[in-house]
């Protein structure tokens, strides 16, 4: 028999009482309380077109499951450009965007939490459920081989990197993958490059240069909940915790890129990133980057690094594995499903869109 699930839809961050119930569902997942700081913090953020929601689902008066959502308004510039995105704006209809795969990534990412005992996908199915009665659609993003919460319209999005760190793994093994990848990291040196590990909060004047990189981006497609991204990046670089670290990479003293990341049970999650574009080029501080935070976690003795989405190549020659996501449109409404499945075939977010970054099927997992 299916359980009952009443639901509740707030901006009320997590309660410490809440968290005690949770605690085993987090740990079977490989996770740890983290999670709570570093969601609440983006919870906190939000815009007029904007704003982060905590789903809380109850089972006969006792708290069940909890998760954060995004509650998103004017997304035609998501679709498509101007004017056209404009004319769809024009009734800022407000979705739900929910982001489940990848844990903490781009700050915002969870599955959902459930209580020792509970099924996630019958909290999943039953969220689901409740969102489309009060949302006309919302949109999920989730791993492509996981289970649907029902009917919905789907498109392959992009892959995700990984990197898995085994016993033993050491940074030269990975830097022996690639003979240029040293080359690589010796002319980022000689151009004056340097790199800072920063544990716990963003100090603010390095926040302030890497927040400022964002204007600089021509992103790839751009996400429903675009406008609050630097708020949300900002508010979880900025947590004093030494569970965050930050990798600032620099070329002539001036910031050039930055990835924070979060350690939740025995991985790293990457809560931000981005680099100057206006230069005409970072010297290879991509690769920088990346080795520096593998160093980072075998320091830490950290299993796995979750590098988030990959949308460009350099990007996607670093990393060890991926996983593949989809994005799903779901409404109680046939009309509806059938209706986005039309829009979506023909906008910027369109499988052809991501195609150069789906199916990246490599193994190069890092054994010494």
């Amino acid at each position: 028999m299916k359980p009952t699930f009443s639901f509740t839809l707030t901006g009320e961050t997590s309660r410490p009482a809440e968290r005690d119930v949770l605690a085993v569902g987090l740990a079977t997942c490989g996770l740890d309380e983290t999670v709570w700081p570093v969601l609440d913090a983006m919870a906190k953020t939000g815009t007029p077109n904007t704003t982060p929601k905590v789903l809380r689902a109850f089972l006969d008066g006792r708290l069940a499951g909890l998760a954060y959502i995004l509650e998103c308004r004017r997304i035609g510039r998501c679709f498509f450009d101007a004017p056209v995105s404009s004319v769809v704006d024009m009734v800022p209809m407000p979705m739900f965007c929910w982001t489940r795969n990848g844990t903490l990534i781009d700050s915002h990412a969870n599955a959902g939490f459930v209580a020792a005992g509970l099924d996630p996908h019958a909290f999943y199915a039953a969220a689901i459920g409740f969102l489309t009665r009060r949302y006309l659609y919302g949109s999920v993003i989730d791993a492509a081989d996981g289970p649907a919460a029902g009917p919905h319209a789907s498109s392959a999005l992009f892959d995700c990197g990984h990197c898995r760190l085994e016993e033993g793994t050491s940074v030269d093994a990975f830097l022996d993958r690639s003979g240029s990848l040293r080359r690589k990291l010796n002319k980022f040196r000689n151009k004056g490059g340097t790199v800072e590990v920063i544990r716990g909060a963003m100090p603010p004047q390095v926040l302030a240069e890497a927040m400022a990189c964002y204007a600089t981006l021509k992103p790839l497609a751009l996400l429903p909940f675009q406008d609050n991204y630097v708020a949300m990046s900002a508010a979880t670089a900025s947590l004093s915790s030494d569970r965050l670290v930050h990798v600032v990479c620099r070329l002539g003293g001036a910031l050039a890129g930055y990835h924070s990341f979060v350690i939740c049970g025995r991985a790293m999650h990457c809560l931000s990133g981005a680099f100057d574009r206006t230069r005409h080029s970072t010297f290879h501080a991509y690769e920088v980057l990346i080795v520096e935070s593998l160093r980072v976690a075998i320091d830490l003795d950290v299993r796995q690094i979750d590098y988030g989405a990959v949308l460009n190549e350099t990007k996607a020659r670093m990393m060890g594995t991926f996983s593949r996501t989809e994005l799903r449109i779901y409404s109680r409404f046939a009309a509806v499903r059938g209706a986005m499945r039309l829009v979506v075939g023909r906008s910027k977010v369109r499988p052809e869109t991501f195609a150069p970054f789906t199916g990246l099927d490599v193994d190069t997992t890092l054994n010494p």
